[in-house]
Formats: C-alpha cells, sequence, structure tokens
C-alpha cells in the first residue's frame, strides 16, 4: 500500500500503517544520532522544553554502519526507535495516558474517603497504574511553576527492605508493592518552604490517584539531619542540592479503616482570626 502524508502526524493517520507499507511524507522531518537523541530523551525527562515540538513530528532515527574499505567511519543508517529508546518505550506516546484510566470516584468522595493504609497484600501493581500515580504528582500545583520535584519509584524488594528497617515509622514500606521518594531540587528552588511546599502538593496528588485507582497507600515524612535521610541520600545516590522530603509507601490494600468526621468548625475563621 502506498500512503501520502504530511508533517505533523496524528494517530488516526498512523493507525492503518503496516509493515511494508510506502508511505510518501512530505513536511518537516528530524533526524538524530544516539548522543543527541539520548540528550532531547534527558531533556524531557528534566521536564525541560525542546527546540522544537515533537508532537506529531516524523523522527528518522540513525545509527553508524561499518566503514566501507578506504574509508575512516561508516555512513548513518536506518536504525529503529526501540534501539535509540533502550526500555523507555514509546517516546511520542506520554505515561499521562495512563491518567485517562477512570477509577469510578469522585473527586471529593477521594478525598473524604482516603486513609492512611500500612497492610498491603502481596498483589503487584502493574507500571501502567504506577505511571499514573508520578504523573498525578507532576500535576500538582508549583510555586512560579518551577517543578522542582523528582520521583525515585523503587520496586527493589532488598532497597525496600533496608528502607524500612533503618526506620520504624516507616516499617510498612517492607511490605509495600513499591514506595515512591520525593525529592526536592534546591537547584531549581531556593527558597525551601516553597520547596516544601510543593513537594507536599505532589504527595498529596500521588496519594489522592493511589486511592482513586483503589489501590492504599501512606506518607513518611523524612526528618532532617536524620539518620534515615542520611540512608535515603546515599541509597538512593542522590546528587548535591537534591533533598528527600517525603516517601509514599503504596499497593493493594490488606486493611479497612473506619471514617470518621474531621470537620471541626473552631479551625475554621472568617477574615481575621
Amino acid at each position: 500500500m502506498q500512503v501520502r502524508l504530511t508533517t505533523p502526524l496524528t494517530r488516526q493517520e498512523l493507525a492503518p500503517l503496516h509493515a511494508g507499507d510506502t508511505v510518501l511524507l512530505t513536511g518537516t522531518v528530524y533526524t538524530a544520532r544516539d548522543a543527541a537523541h539520548a540528550r532531547m530523551n534527558e531533556a524531557l525527562d528534566r521536564g525541560e522544553p525542546l527546540p522544537f515540538d515533537i508532537k506529531g513530528a516524523a523522527i528518522y532515527y540513525v545509527g553508524p554502519t561499518p566503514e566501507r574499505p578506504g574509508c575512516a567511519i561508516g555512513a548513518a543508517g536506518p536504525t529503529t526507535s526501540g534501539r535509540m529508546d533502550k526500555g523507555k518505550g514509546r517516546r511520542g506516546e506520554s505515561p499521562e495516558k495512563a491518567m485517562d484510566n477512570r477509577c469510578g470516584m469522585d473527586l471529593l468522595t477521594a478525598i473524604k474517603t482516603r486513609q492512611s493504609i500500612r497492610k498491603f497484600t502481596e498483589r503487584p501493581v502493574n507500571e501502567e497504574m504506577v505511571n499514573a500515580i508520578v504523573c498525578a504528582g507532576m500535576r500538582a500545583p508549583t510555586a512560579k511553576n518551577k517543578r522542582p520535584c523528582h520521583f525515585i519509584v523503587i520496586t527493589d524488594r532488598q532497597l525496600l527492605s533496608a528502607l524500612a528497617r533503618q526506620n520504624t515509622n516507616a516499617a510498612m514500606v517492607e511490605a509495600a508493592a513499591g514506595a515512591i521518594v520525593v525529592c526536592g531540587d534546591k537547584n531549581r528552588e531556593g527558597i525551601k518552604e516553597f520547596l516544601y511546599a510543593d513537594c507536599a502538593a505532589a504527595a498529596q496528588n500521588m496519594l489522592l490517584g493511589i486511592h482513586g485507582l483503589g489501590l492504599g497507600g501512606v506518607w513518611c515524612g523524612v526528618a532532617p539531619n536524620s539518620d534515615w535521610r542520611k540512608l535515603l541520600i546515599g541509597q538512593l545516590a542522590l546528587p548535591p542540592k537534591v533533598e528527600p522530603v517525603s516517601v509514599i509507601a503504596f499497593g493493594w490494600p490488606d486493611e479497612t479503616k473506619e471514617l470518621c468526621d474531621r470537620w471541626e468548625a473552631a479551625k475554621v475563621h472568617c477574615n481575621r482570626w
């Protein structure tokens, strides 16, 4: 089959294509070698804008080919996005697609019924759900849109166990399906009050996302100058000026809790204290 397409491309245009089809492409086509492509990936992972919009773009991935006799280097030949993006999946498809899943719970109900869950079953949590949780954190409000939060997803059983055994208040981490460490980058936000507020907003978003997906979660704080904070920095190889602010354990709940009324009229003030 021969198809004529013009960039930028849409999913509807690409859906009918099959391997072996001939595509006559008109418009802008970007190309990248592995090193340049890696830098582009790193910028996207940091949330930094690219000099061009890749949404709907055609990217021609190239790699080195063996040099011919008498030539110093080989030509750049076509390769695949899978080879260039090892372990990253399809670049044009944002993990935010995972947030399109409907949980069947409205926002106010999620806020009212969320509880801190400390007991979990052994059932694993799939990657799509974890992506949805992290995306919820990235959707949180942030002072001046500086977005200083980073999220370290931990599923390694030995690491979860090590973190749990060094902090009695985080013992539930050992049995959790995983944990997400919310970190604040002081290079991006130098005002500590804003940094902590941004990380707290991200943590609350993720806790609501966890509950909305039918999972359970609990927020563990990281005290300044604590041994646990030092352990987190060392075990996670955090760079200078990146601070662990909280750890969220998550998994399929193995306990239920009775809801209680938390309305306290004495704590509501109008216009002044």
